[in-house]
Formats: structure tokens, sequence, C-alpha cells
């Protein structure tokens, strides 16, 4: 039976309760043994681990000795390059040497007589001059000889022909570039009233037949009316195209990769534009809406686009237009584009459309200006930027709308807005943003720039549904620095609120990211009240710890004080109210006051506001004393 123990065993219930206990204590043993095991294994882990964690701290020791030692190596080498004689530079180096001279001499070719003497210093500098062909390929028209000698020293190197300057310069470059076709490529041509529209024809019609390297073109016909019309636009019984077939000029047309037009009018004519453009640049043209979609069409694979002056005039269409005739450049890098007309713009950006990862400058300008019109641009800019997924993660932003911002006549005033995807390294570089009018396309730290300048007598665009617009509209949960800087917010008869605190608060306050905060003249005031607000009921500006106040007015403490200056009280209770809130601004920076007292400088003003912080601290003198001498850069001007 189950569960009994017989009679006629000879173990007694007594020696098999013997045996259970001694199995239980055999397990016991083993159990006390694996449980030594862990603990001993757990020990060597940790061991293990200590002795990783001295391993990786020495690792980080080799690392910084090698940085430094490497720093130590590269001064070494140039301290070594500045005592070696030039006459013992390898070729190479003098050729790269001579190169970079070559190109940047006010952005001019070095003149041949200049290589001349430098070539003669030594013979070693001759030769290495002389065998480098890329020092030859764009030759100077004022000597013949010169040209036919660099021609020689270019060997293979494509030429790059500037057809300009007076009428014999004119003649004798045609003729030289008639002869070496087969190597030119590149060809630059101005027009002057001494050359003739047959000279351009043949010029032309021998390119576009015999010049097989050809890679880009210039042409600029700015001298009159009659010498605007170019390549196959010139008003001759038989210009050079209709002399060459169609098929054969497209062929020979596909080599172009970049093309450049100035005053270009014929937009009827397609010959000129194929898919193997990648640059194109178009100033002053007037194109129907028809020619230029047909156009562009053409050219799906550009990757620079400009356009000044030579937007489409299309009057107000459906959304099945856009839809129909939409063109997408997959590949555009960097758009550039100058108008008169509001609308030219938006429909522009409506009708083409762009990785978001692109280089965008817009320059707007117009005699009739309103806020509308601006949030319309904008819109139809935000377009390409829809794609969350693609769009890139921007780091910079910069809303500008001073006063007196440029010297033009007619122009007082301008609004810019941009968007970088970078992160800058100190406030200096963003200082500049306000005075660095001329921003590069070609810059790929910028992604995007807009510009609307206003005519004087002009009312000022309403900022706070343009910053609405600008916050609504692009993806900018990313920002961590900001730049502001706008004109009067109570405008000059003070009944135009252009920026009130609420604004900066439902848009900047709300970034999550943003650490930096730049503002300038007449914004101050109103970015100090939006930081005092900001944690009556939110937890406004979560992360921000630097601010820079850039030419703020400063009150002087008046009972009828300034309705735009940021008075020092102020000042103290917001930056110690932030304190108080676990946010600490740990660096402010004043630039350039305005309104200060003949006994006050910005570094005395920087130190009040520093003692009030110091004093919600609860710091003692012996402390500040301590911390400036540990933190002597941390409130820097």
């Amino acid at each position: 039976m189950y569960g009994r123990i017989s009679l006629q065993d000879d173990i007694s219930i007594g020696e098999a309760f013997r045996h259970i206990n001694e199995a239980i204590e055999r397990h016991q043993t083993t159990i006390d043994q694996h449980k030594t095991t862990i603990v001993q294994h757990k020990t060597t882990i940790e061991q293990h681990r200590a002795t990783i964690l001295a391993l990786q701290s020495e690792i980080d020791d080799l690392e910084s000795k090698s940085r430094v030692h490497q720093a130590s190596i590269l001064a070494l080498k140039s301290q070594s390059n500045d005592y070696t004689p030039i006459s013992q530079l390898p070729s190479e180096v003098l050729c790269r040497i001579f190169s970079f001279a070559q190109r940047n001499d006010n952005g001019r070719m070095l003149p041949y007589s200049a290589w001349t003497r430098l070539t003669h210093v030594i013979r070693r500098w001759r030769d290495v001059a002389i065998n480098s062909s890329i020092l030859w390929t764009e030759p100077h028209f004022g000597n013949i000889r010169w040209c036919e000698e660099a021609f020689r020293r270019s060997k293979d190197a494509g030429l790059v022909i500037n057809i300009s300057g007076s009428a014999r310069e004119h003649r004798e470059a045609v003729r030289f570039a008639l002869r070496h076709t087969a190597h030119i490529r590149g060809l630059y041509i101005y027009d002057t009233k001494d050359v003739g529209h047959s000279v351009w024809n043949r010029l032309c019609y021998e390119f576009v037949k015999t010049a097989p390297r050809l890679e880009f073109l210039h042409l600029a016909f700015v001298s009159g009316s009659k010498y605007r019309r170019t390549f196959g636009a010139i008003r001759e019984p038989y210009p050079f195209y209709k002399r060459v077939s169609e098929d054969t000029l497209k062929v020979k047309l596909q080599r172009l990769r970049s093309i450049s037009l100035i005053f270009y009018d014929n937009w009827d004519s397609q010959k000129l534009f194929h898919p193997a453009l990648v640059r194109l640049i178009i100033h002053d043209s007037n194109p129907t809406g028809e020619q230029f979609i047909l156009a562009m069409k053409e050219m799906p694979y550009l990757e620079y686009l400009h356009l000044i002056f030579a937007l489409p005039i299309i009057t107000h269409q459906s959304e099945s237009f856009f839809a129909i005739n939409g063109i997408h450049l997959s590949r555009l890098q960097a758009l550039y584009i100058v108008a008169m007309i509001p609308q030219e713009v938006e429909i522009f950006f409506r009708l083409v459309t762009f990785p978001p990862d692109a280089t965008v400058k817009v320059d707007c300008f117009s005699n009739e200006f309103s806020t509308v019109e601006c949030i319309n641009v904008i819109t139809a800019i935000s377009r390409s930027y829809s794609n969350k997924f693609r769009c890139p993660r921007f780091r910079t932003l910069d809303l500008e709308h001073p006063t007196s911002y440029t010297d033009e006549p007619g122009l007082d005033d301008c609004f810019q807005f941009r968007l970088y995807r970078d992160v800058f390294p100190n406030h200096t570089i963003i200082n500049n943003l306000s005075t660095d009018t001329d921003v590069d396309v070609r810059d790929f730290n910028l992604d995007l720039y807009f510009e609307w300048p206003i005519q004087k007598s002009k009312p000022l665009l309403d900022m706070k549904l343009i910053i609405h617009c600008v916050f609504n509209l692009f993806p900018l949960l990313d920002i961590q620095q900001a730049y502001l800087d706008i004109a009067n917010p109570l405008h000059e008869d003070e009944d135009v609120v252009l920026l009130n605190p609420n604004t900066l608060l439902d848009t900047f306050g709300r970034l999550p990211d943003l650490q930096t905060f730049i503002t300038g003249t007449y914004a101050c005031k109103t970015f100090i009240e939006a930081l005092g607000l900001g944690f009556v009921e939110h937890n406004y500006f979560p992360k921000l710890s630097s601010i820079c106040l850039h030419k703020p007015r400063i009150g002087n403490g008046r009972s009828a004080p300034n309705p735009i200056a940021v008075e020092i009280e102020s000042l103290q209770n917001c930056l110690v109210q932030r304190y108080k809130n676990n946010a600490e601004i740990q660096n402010f920076t004043l630039v350039s006051p305005v309104g200060l007292g003949p006994r006050m400088s910005a570094e005395i003003l920087e130190k009040m506001v520093l003692d009030a912080v110091q004093d919600a601290k609860g710091y003692t003198q012996p402390d500040l004393k301590e911390l400036h001498s540990a933190e002597p850069t941390r409130f820097s001007n």
C-alpha cells in the first residue's frame, strides 16, 4: 500500500527518519556551499568592476595625455615649419601655395607679370610653377603672347575664358577662344558696345558645336536692350541655334552643368534647360507661368537655384493647378530668391517643393507691405518643412525687426527670420547675426533666411501675429538658442503694441530645450517681463540658463519710467525669482547698454545684478570672494 512501511522490512521508522535527516543535512551543506560560491563570485565580480573602473580611468588618463602629446606634436610641427626654408618645401606644397595665392588675390587671378617674377626667384620655383598646369588655366588677354604661353603650360587642364574688358581684349579673347574650344571648360562673356551681334552669334555657335569640355557658362549682356538678347534670343535673321539641328543642340548641351544668365528673355527656347544641369542662376527675367513650369520640369536634378527678379507672373490659381503642375527638385541643396512682388514668392513655394534640409534664402522687396502678406509668404515657405520625419533639427532661431537697419534710400527697417542647424559657441557669433546682412546662400550652417525690407513711412509689422505664425508652422522643439531683436514694442505713438510678454511666453517660453536667449534694444524689457511672469502659473523657459541683453535701454528709476526701458530693480527681482524657483540663470551678460549715468558702466550694473542674486542665496562676503576666485568668468561682459 502506498504511504505505508512494511513490517517485513528491517528498517525501523526511527532509522528512516535518520536517513531523511542525513539527506536534509547533505542538501543543506550543498546549499551552503553554493551560497558561499555565490558570495565568492559576487566578490570576484566587484573586484573585476573595480579593476575595470581603474582601467577605464587609466585609459581616460592615457587618452588625455595622448591629446596633449598630439597638440604638442602639432605645435612642434608648426614651429619646425617656421624654421623650414621655403626653398626646401616639397613640390606639392609649393603648388598648393601658388594655387592658393592665385585664387585669393581679391578674387582675381594674379597677373602673369607677377607669376614671371615669382618663377624667377629660384630655378626650382620656376620648374614647379611651369609644371603645375592648374596655375595657367585662366589666361589674361592683355597680352595674347602670354595667352599662348599659358595655353602650352596648362597642358590638358580645362581653360576658363573670361571675355570682358576693352574692345581689343575682346577681339583677342574671341580669336583665342575660337582656336582652343576643345580645351575650354568654362566661359564667361560680358558684353560691350564695341562688339557686334555677329561676333556673339558666331562665338556661341562654335562653342555649342565644338567645345566638348564646356561645363559652365556665364552670359551677361547688360549694356542695353539690344544687347540683352543672348544665346538663342539674339535678334538676328539667322541666330546660331537655327544653324544647329534640334537633336545636335540637345546632345551638345548635355555636358553643361552650370549656367548663369543675366537678362535672359527667350524662355520659349528650352534648349538651354536639360536634366544634366545642376546649377542655374538667372537674373532679371520675366517668364510666364507656363514657360517657367516647362523650364523647371526639364531640370529635376538641380542642386543650386538662384533666381533674382526672375520669378513667373502667375495669377491666382486653384489647388488643382498646383497639384497638376507641381515641381519637385529632389536634389536641391541651395535656393536663393529675390523678388519684388510677395505673391510671386508665395506662388513659387506652392509650386516648387524640395528636400527640407536645403539651404534657403529669400529676399522679398515690395512697394506695399503688410503683416498679412508677410504671413502668407512665411506660410508658403513652411510647406517644404511640413514633413517632420525628414525635416532637420533646428538649433538656433533668429527673429529681427529692428529700426534703422539699413542706410539705403527709402528703407529704414527690415524684418528677418533665420533658422540654423548649429549651436553657436559663444555670444559673440550670435551678436554678429544682427549685422551680417550679406548672408551667403552656400553657408550650409544656415537652413532658412527670410528677409523683408520695410519702406520708410510704412507701418511696422505686427510681430505678435508673425511670431505665432512662425511657431505654428515650423518645427522648433529642438531650438536651444534664440535671438530676438524687435523694434519699439509700443511703436512711436505707443498705440500699436508690436510685442507683449504673453506672446513670448506662449512661443519662446514653451520651447523645452531653450538654453540661451539673446534679445536686443527695445525687446529687452518685454523679455524681462515675460521671464518674471514665467513662474506665476506655468513653468515657462524650463531650461533657460543664459541671458544676453544687447543694447538694452536702462531706466533711471524716475516716477514716470520710460515704457521701453529696463529697470534695474525689475531685472534683479526677475533673476532672484528664477533662483527661488530652482531655475537659476547661470550666465547673465550686458552688451553696450544705453542710458547709463555718467558714473555707471556695464560692469558696475552687472555687479549690482549679481549682488542681488547672491544676497538671495545667502552668501557672506568671504563666500563671495571665494566664489569670484573660483568662477572669474561666470558673469562676463
